[in-house]
């Protein structure tokens, strides 16, 4: 006889997952269950919100670092060799187009010929000093436009299929100090070997001067969106015995913990897979405090 009702009560605790959750002020005898007082729902700011299907963006995140533009940047060489006389401008200086950069005493001649700049831009490099040997194919400076400049990101391969020319990229720095929003403008064909991962490139708006060259940043690519699924903020789950759960409402501040699968994340929430039903009322903001109700409850009874 007391077998027979051992196994009954072992029988009846697998059908029901859930522990049993403390109230506020006390606790309900029903397994799983926590009763909330009106004193209790209005200190914790607990926000309830009804679920239903909606639409989901997709974005994956990304590491890069910033780079000049190369088809507004240029390398400048001397026409002929020579020794260097004079040098007008140094690393960082800003010059406008056939401004002189320097002057050279062509070799073997008395000659001396002036070193513009071609177009525009900020010197990125530079390579000689007064007084040095230049031979042709020598770069003696290189000049960017810096008023928009190139961000590489670098996709693992598992990612590769999502990405396409023409997708939304949202920048940061890697402090998050200052963000941008580009397109991508560029897919690599090819994988690197080694990493067997692929580069991609997106031209952003540098007129505000923040994005230096070798400038490592964090990047998010919106892959697309999906119609029709639960998509919940993420404080909403939490985890109880290494399970993530949901707090549903089943009758006014009666709530319960649900186990839940979860699937695909973006930066403002969680697709739930299983475990949670259209107009169901699930705890979206401050789950965490049944959490901790949870825990005190499972603390107490082991006493």
């Amino acid at each position: 006889m007391v077998k027979n009702i051992i196994c009954f009560t072992i029988f009846i605790s697998l059908l029901n997952p859930y522990r049993l959750l403390a109230d506020h002020d006390h606790h309900d005898e029903k397994e799983g269950v926590v009763h909330l007082t009106d004193l209790g729902m209005s200190t914790s700011d607990i926000k309830i919100e009804k679920a239903v299907k909606k639409k989901m963006d997709l974005s994956i995140d990304v590491n890069g670092y910033v780079v000049p533009d190369e088809y507004h940047t240029s390398q400048v060489l001397p026409r002929f060799p020579g020794i260097i006389t004079s040098v007008f401008v140094h690393l960082g200086d800003y010059v406008k187009k056939g401004q002189r950069l320097a002057v050279i005493q062509a070799n073997g001649s008395e000659t001396h010929y002036n070193v513009n700049a071609a177009f525009s831009g900020s010197v990125i490099v530079k390579n000689v000093i007064q007084g040095q040997f230049v031979s042709t194919d020598q770069t003696m400076f290189t000049i960017s436009d810096l008023s928009k400049v190139w961000i590489h990101l670098n996709i693992p391969e598992i990612y590769i299929p999502s990405v396409r020319k023409g997708q939304k990229v949202q920048i940061r720095d890697w402090n998050k100090n200052y963000k941008s929003e580009c397109v991508l403008s560029f897919v690599s064909p090819s994988l690197y070997k080694d990493s067997q991962s692929i580069m991609v490139s997106a031209e952003i708006d540098n007129s505000n001067g923040l994005w230096r060259p070798g400038l490592f940043v964090k990047a998010k690519i919106y892959t697309g969106t999906v119609d029709d699924v639960f998509h919940i903020p993420k404080e909403s789950i939490q985890t109880i015995e290494e399970k993530n759960v949901i707090f549903i409402e089943k009758e006014e501040r009666t709530f319960f913990a649900q186990p839940v699968i979860t699937g695909r994340k973006n930066e403002y929430g969680v697709e739930i897979l299983s475990g949670l039903t259209e107009g169901d009322n699930y705890v979206s903001k401050n789950s965490y405090i049944l959490k901790a109700d949870y825990l005190k409850s499972e603390a107490s009874h082991d006493h």
